[in-house]
């Protein structure tokens, strides 16, 4: 008899596995012979690789940056790994879509938009205001008096810019600090007179 065999023997119910014979009460015998295919079985079923443990195949993807076109085959699983793999570096504002943890699809279209933000600072004038001053010293038929000249004041104004592919999207106001205040502009006149018939211009307080 060759070793590493098994044979059986039905009638007597005996076996031998590697020359060692086994002739035991039948249902020992079977006990037996249950548990070494059982072995057996569980020792085919670890040497299959699981499924999640076979290689991704490559797939096509079209990626969109910086002004380029790049037609990629890949085995990247997300839109983060592919930029990784093809050396896209992203700043703190660049927007992707489809989003960085999207997982990548067969022909899947990635497009990465370059995203930066300006401050521009505008002048703008603060016009003056002219305010009356009564006075007894004056008729209400003596022409107006001016004691002290109106000024302009001094605002700036903070617009925040926002370039998406180095072309401006939008545009707002930040802030407005004034730099200098108005000064206001005094006219003396009459107790009598009154202010709509002053021949003055402008902004009445």
């Amino acid at each position: 008899m060759a070793r590493g065999l098994i044979q059986f023997s039905v009638g007597s119910i005996q076996f031998s596995v590697s020359g060692r014979r086994f002739g035991k009460s039948p249902y020992k015998t079977l006990a037996i012979l249950g548990s070494f295919w059982l072995i057996l079985l569980l020792a085919a079923g670890c040497s299959q690789p699981p499924p999640e443990a076979a290689q991704q195949q490559p797939i096509p993807i079209t990626l969109n940056a910086d002004g380029r076109t790049f037609n990629l085959t890949t085995e990247a699983a997300t839109v983060r790994e592919l930029l990784a793999e093809a050396g896209i570096e992203l700043g703190e504002l660049d927007e992707v879509s489809p989003p960085l943890f999207t997982p990548l699809q067969n022909e899947m279209e990635i497009r990465v938009v370059r995203v930066r933000e300006d401050l521009e600072i505008v002048s703008e004038s603060i016009p003056y205001e002219r305010r009356f001053v009564r006075t007894d010293t004056m008729t209400a038929d003596d022409p107006p008096q001016i004691v002290q000249p109106g000024k302009n004041g001094l605002e700036e104004v903070t617009i925040r810019i926002v370039y998406r592919d180095d072309l401006e999207s939008e545009r707002w106001e930040a802030q407005r600090v004034v730099v200098e205040e108005p000064q206001d502009e005094l006219v003396m006149i009459g107790i009598g007179a009154s202010r709509e018939n002053v021949p003055f211009p402008g902004l009445l307080a």
